[in-house]
């Protein structure tokens, strides 16, 4: 008999994305939600229709002639413009979908990083739903910032990394250099986070120095072309290493302890932007961390690193809150580093008992639950009625909790006031059709993912019962019939 187990990680990682996918789609925005968007759709625009970087603002002026923003999330944004032009000139409706795909992505990279880590596949099914239902994740497909695209590099950066240590495959260390780069040229401040990935490859690893000359080039040279670019593109923008985005856009680093400490406490504590009110599976992370030292120190330094990094660098910012925005924007890149070790402390024997599992259920629960007001409410919206109309200062908004938006655009959520859950796809006979193909293939992605682990499930026990018969009879001295083919 021969029993063979079908490879279904390549199925369960298209299932992941293509649910992910149409739910993100679904909720879309259906346009540019910000200025910060609209100057970089416009690099997009320009490049396509007249190959080039000019742009216009007749707002703040501040990015005549050229964005002040980096230039990856414009151009990998072109696949989507193209397909706009195509599909009736929808240009800004369908660029919009640009983060969705991303993080959708990102959902799957995660689940795919949770399995190298040696979490089973439930285990990594739910940190993939942690990530993409219970954190400022979903949220932020809604809009055009260049965070989720800075998630997701980072996250390929770190498996890369993480892969090359494993298996030593030079291909690994080359996804690394062109991960960062982009990571580079999205936002610049990513250079900061290099050293470290550089720290975390020469963690005592002996190998011979030919290797590492190699693994070096393989690493440093596609990092320094695209350092190269980023670098061409600011001194075409700012004529100056030393200024930059902060200084055109009237943003500055102070470099005070009274600034860090608002910025520390704002970005982490605040009921107006803390990650721990917008995300609170974030406090899971924090009680995963000793578990995480125990099992694996090199990969648990490079986390820390990075959720440290991004911190303590926008901390020391004056506008530490990243202007008008959904909870704490500059952080956003790091949630991937917070969700992945909540695998240790599930797999330790101290959370086995269902009383602890109830505790990490309800904390997803109620992280979904932070989710919704940001999902079904334009965040602008609810900005400009309190700041806007100055019934309230920033200290108010941020720090005072009856004005937190989580608890406002959930009170307008339930009054059904200024709502926008689905992508407002243009009125034609079209329109049902979109959103019923849309509901279809999320079910469809949904009962294909719920069929692959049901079938997973089978299998394994398949093969442990064909496995210990193939023992059993081996120790009475009979050949074994059986194969088991993984």
């Amino acid at each position: 008999m021969v029993l063979t187990i079908t490879n279904r990680l390549p199925w369960i990682l298209a299932a992941l994305f293509v649910l992910f996918g149409a739910v993100y789609t679904s909720t879309a925005f259906g346009g540019i939600d910000s200025f910060d968007g609209e100057m970089m759709f416009r690099v997009t625009e320009s490049l396509v229709e007249r190959h080039s970087l000019v742009v216009s603002d007749e707002i703040f002026h501040s990015n005549e002639p050229y964005a002040v923003y980096g230039l990856g999330t414009s151009l990998f944004a072109i696949p989507l413009y193209l397909a706009g032009k195509l599909l009736g000139n929808n240009t800004r409706l369908v660029v919009s979908l640009f983060n969705p795909i991303v993080t959708a992505l990102t959902v799957s990279l995660l689940y795919y990083f949770a399995l190298r880590l040696g979490f089973s596949r439930l285990t990594g099914l739910f940190l993939g739903v942690c990530f993409g239902l219970g954190s400022l994740a979903w949220p932020y497909t809604k809009t055009f910032f260049s965070e989720p695209l800075i998630a997701l590099l980072l996250l390929c950066a770190t498996y890369s990394a993480y892969a090359f240590r494993q298996t030593q495959r030079p291909l690994s260390v080359l996804a690394l250099g062109l991960a960062l780069g982009a990571g580079i040229i999205t936002r610049e401040d990513t250079l900061l986070v290099v050293p470290c990935f550089l720290l975390y490859l020469a963690w005592p690893v002996r190998r011979e120095w030919r290797i590492r000359l190699r693994e070096a080039l393989l690493l440093l040279v596609p990092l320094f072309v695209l350092v190269l670019v980023t670098w061409w593109y600011h001194d075409l923008r700012f004529h100056s290493l030393l200024s930059g985005y902060v200084e055109k856009t009237g943003n500055r680093f102070d470099w005070t302890v009274g600034t860090f400490v608002t910025g520390v406490y704002g970005l982490l504590f605040s009921t107006g932007e803390g990650l721990v009110f917008f995300t609170p599976l974030a406090l899971l992370s924090v009680l995963s961390w000793r578990h995480f030292w125990a099992c694996q120190k090199a990969e648990c330094v490079l986390f820390t690193f990075l959720v440290v990094e991004r911190t303590a660098l926008f901390a020391f910012l004056v506008r530490w809150y990243g202007g008008v925005c959904w909870g704490p924007r500059y952080i956003v890149p790091t949630i991937p580093f917070l969700i992945l070790p909540i695998g240790f402390l599930l797999r330790s024997p101290d959370w086995l008992s269902w009383r602890r599992r109830l505790v990490v259920g309800s904390l997803f629960f109620i992280s979904f639950l932070a989710q919704l007001p940001g999902v079904a409410v334009y965040y602008a919206f609810y900005w400009n009625d309190l700041i806007g109309s100055r019934m309230v200062t920033l200290d108010q908004y941020f720090f005072v909790p009856k004005y937190t938006p989580l608890w406002g655009q959930f009170r307008w959520m339930v009054e059904g006031k200024h709502t926008r859950w689905l992508l407002p796809v243009p009125p034609s006979a079209w329109e049902p059709v979109v959103r019923l193909s849309l509901l279809l293939v999320a079910m469809a992605a949904a009962a294909t993912l719920a069929w692959l682990f049901i079938g997973d499930r089978q299998a394994s026990s398949s093969s442990r019962l064909a496995l210990a018969a193939a023992a059993h009879g081996s120790h009475h001295g009979e050949p074994s019939g059986t194969r088991v083919e993984v």
